[in-house]
């Protein structure tokens, strides 16, 4: 059972994150952000999904498993800079979680350290998003965010 207990804290945040990016999506349309709203309505899809699959593999293989409280995150935020950047900080967060569980599972059992990999691999993708986001917003004002959300959020 140590495969899942390295693997229960990466389902617990997969639907945290379904969570937050609801909220973010909720600021954004505060704060008439349209396109960042769908985009982060569409990211909570996608971290339920992911939620989804690992709760397969966990029931697939025969553990026990309950699904997890949502934590509630705080629903501040001033700009579309301040959302991205709070996007940013989770998939650090969470990428820094997966490598970790990627170190401790090698040893313990390769079918779900691979299972791991491809998850590795997706939040590489999404860090590397949100830095790149960030970087186009940061100094902006809300005239100059409302031009760029449409081509950084485009889905």
């Amino acid at each position: 059972m140590k495969a899942l207990d390295i693997l229960k804290p990466l389902v617990e945040v997969e639907l945290a994150q379904s969570s937050f990016y609801v909220q973010l999506a909720n600021i954004c349309n505060k704060l008439g952000y349209f396109k960042a709203e769908s985009y982060f309505l569409n990211e909570s899809k996608e971290e339920r999904e992911h939620f989804l699959i690992h709760y397969d593999y966990i029931t697939g293989r025969g553990w026990d498993f309950q699904t997890p409280a949502i934590e509630e995150f705080d629903e501040s935020g001033k700009s579309l800079y301040e959302v991205t950047e709070r996007a940013k900080e989770m998939e650090t967060k969470v990428s820094a979680m997966y490598q970790d569980a990627c170190a401790k599972m090698f040893p313990v059992c390769q079918m779900t350290y691979n299972h791991l990999l491809q998850f590795l691999k997706i939040q590489q993708e999404a860090l590397k998003f949100y830095i790149d986001a960030c970087t186009a917003l940061r100094g902006l004002d809300k005239t100059g965010e409302m031009v760029v959300e449409k081509k950084i959020y485009a889905l």
